[in-house]
């Protein structure tokens, strides 16, 4: 018999004794096991929790008899057992019942909790009607319960969040369990990884793309683990085994599935990682050079097919994006699809493309804009999307590029680009580059690691936190994290090169007062009045002063004074148009001016 004392301690360890029963130690999960059965067989206040824990327990191991005795007080039909915290240990009774091959008085118990059960209630039964389901192998009813389940409980308060991520566990599972009958284990283990992958978790990923690569070697599955697994290994920083491996999985058939999109792995992690133009031009060169003879030879990969069963629903998308508001929106890639050069006919041109972009990209650092003018021209006949899109507006890649080389900078101006040197630049102006491509993501990645620098001087610090609000503006449209990223620049060094930028993106803020914004502008051009940005901040001074009737005299002043001073301006006629709508009394407050572009 346990002491008062005993047990008020093992009553406060429930949770910790439910950790210690999957340690890998027997000896610990016998202790474990005995502790929970005095808690469960005493009066004390856990006794209920100790008891559902070791019954699961007991029925996990494979001892459901004896897990239903535990809970045999729990079990009978009595509407107060279906009713709040005795619900679960009635279900988990139900359980063990159909585990020990007592199906028909498991599925009684259920009906009879589904009875009035509703919310949160329901959602339990239904987990516990997928649980038997899968028990008895029947995963297609399993997963409709386990997804009713689910939604049900996403209907529920935020304290219910750890089950509903239970129960869409055990929906994933019996879903692997179903399409592993319907498309082979492969397939399954293959989502699994990309699942993990496309989700961000690198270090998984690389866990479960082993798995594809030693269980199902000689497949389309393990030919893309090898190479999906070095792309997430590049992500966690282990640059130097990524590229060996990259470099003999090369080796290993230079013409087989994904080996050019290896070399284009490589020459991006050269970049990204050492920023060494020449080794990665070399890799480049070596991936156009694949693409070209993989194309006479498909011969080899027909060991790679995606099996039969499997074609259909590992197919992917007819074309990589589509036209959506003036705009290319990429189509949905999904951890189900198997990419490559005999799924998808847009795959090879898709890695064409980018080679040139990245050529283009080496040229552009080494300064030869000349150069990467014509790699950018090469990489747009290649997007048949994009010529589409250019057809109908001139918001492309393709065009951004091409104003990129005739200004000499991506997004960075010149002399903030000045203000970094050496492999610094380059990995700067790659930031830039992934932004102008709209690749956001790894734009933040290369900027934050700029920031992070111990070398990093305030004047760079400061371009990078304009730079990470552009991101935050274009990749999430949250404006909330603009300004303040803006004003910590501002504070950083008012006298970076980056400082016209800075003021000028406050002063349009629309969220900002309009005390606020014109003292933004103001300094922005009086400060820099020969700069792009400082002309551009006068013109939109004169732009909101002529919303207000009361500032429309002032807007005059200063829009007439703009274009007297700048008249090559591309806003003189905008500006000459504004001040003769004011003074024919065409602009008031309810028609304010159209925001200028």
């Amino acid at each position: 018999m346990l002491s008062a004392a005993r047990v008020a301690i093992a009553a406060d360890s429930v949770d910790e004794l439910a950790t210690t029963l999957r340690d890998p130690a027997p000896a610990a999960v016998k202790r474990a096991e005995k502790a929970l059965r005095r808690l469960a067989d005493g009066k004390g206040r856990d006794a209920a929790g100790a008891a559902r824990v070791l019954a699961e327990f007991l029925r996990e191991k494979g001892r459901p008899e004896e897990g239903a005795q535990l809970l045999e007080r729990y079990a009978a039909f009595e509407s107060a057992n279906v009713r709040g915290e005795r619900l679960p240990l009635f279900l988990e009774s139900a359980r063990c019942q159909a585990a020990a091959n007592q199906v028909r008085l498991a599925a009684k118990m259920l009906d009879f909790a589904a009875k009035d059960a509703t919310g949160i209630p329901a959602a339990l039964v239904l987990e516990a009607r997928g649980d038997l389901e899968a028990m008895a192998s029947r995963h297609e009813p399993a997963v409709k319960q386990f997804t009713a389940a689910r939604d049900a409980a996403a209907k529920a308060s935020r304290e219910w969040a750890v089950q509903r991520e239970r129960i869409a566990v055990k929906r994933d599972a019996a879903q692997d369990a179903l399409d592993a009958g319907r498309y082979g284990e492969g397939f399954v283990a293959y989502r699994r990884a990309r699942r993990c992958h496309l989700a961000g978790a690198w270090a998984g990923a690389v866990v479960l793309y082993d798995q594809v690569g030693t269980g199902f070697l000689g497949t389309v599955y393990s030919e893309a683990a090898a190479l999906y697994r070095e792309q997430c290994r590049l992500r966690l920083g282990q640059f130097d085994a990524a590229a060996k491996a990259l470099e003999a999985f090369i080796a290993a058939d230079p013409l087989g599935l994904y080996r050019p999109e290896a070399r284009l792995s490589l020459a991006a992690a050269w970049l990204e990682e050492k920023q060494d133009l020449d080794r990665a031009t070399t890799e480049l060169d070596r991936a156009l050079d694949c693409i070209v003879a993989v194309r006479k030879h498909d011969r080899e990969v027909q060991l790679y097919l995606v099996p039969a069963v499997a074609a259909d629903v590992t197919r992917p998308p007819d074309q990589p994006s589509h036209i959506e508001q003036l705009g290319l929106v990429p189509e949905r890639i999904l951890p189900d699809h198997v990419i490559n050069r005999t799924t998808a006919p847009w795959y090879l041109r898709g890695l064409e493309r980018d080679a040139h972009r990245y050529r283009g990209f080496a040229h552009f650092a080494r300064g030869d804009t000349a150069a990467a003018g014509t790699e950018f021209d090469a990489a747009a006949a290649l997007d048949v999307e994009e010529l589409e899109l250019a057809r109908i507006t001139h918001t492309t890649f393709a065009r951004r590029l091409k104003i990129a080389c005739r200004a000499g900078f991506f997004l960075c101006m010149p002399d903030e680009v000045a203000t970094f040197r050496g492999r610094e630049r380059i990995l700067l102006q790659l930031a830039d580059f992934y932004g102008l491509w709209e690749r956001w993501e790894e734009a933040e990645r290369l900027y934050r690691r700029l920031l992070d620098a111990p070398s990093c001087s305030r004047e760079q610090r400061a371009c990078l936190l304009v730079a990470l609000a552009e991101v935050a503006l274009h990749r999430d449209g949250n404006r909330d994290r603009v300004s303040p990223l803006l004003r910590e620049s501002l504070k950083t060094s008012a006298q970076a090169p980056c400082a016209p930028r800075a003021l000028l993106a406050l002063g349009c803020d629309e969220a900002i007062p309009l005390k606020d914004r014109t003292a933004c502008l103001e300094k922005a051009c009086k400060g820099y009045p020969q700069s792009d940005y400082g002309q551009k901040a006068m013109f939109h001074l004169g732009f909101i002063l002529s919303a207000q009737p009361e500032t429309q005299g002032q807007a005059t002043k200063v829009l007439t004074d703009f274009a007297r001073r700048f008249p090559e301006n591309r806003f003189v006629p905008l500006a000459n148009d504004l001040v003769q709508k004011i003074r024919t009394g065409e602009i008031n407050q309810n028609q304010p001016p159209a925001e200028p572009r």
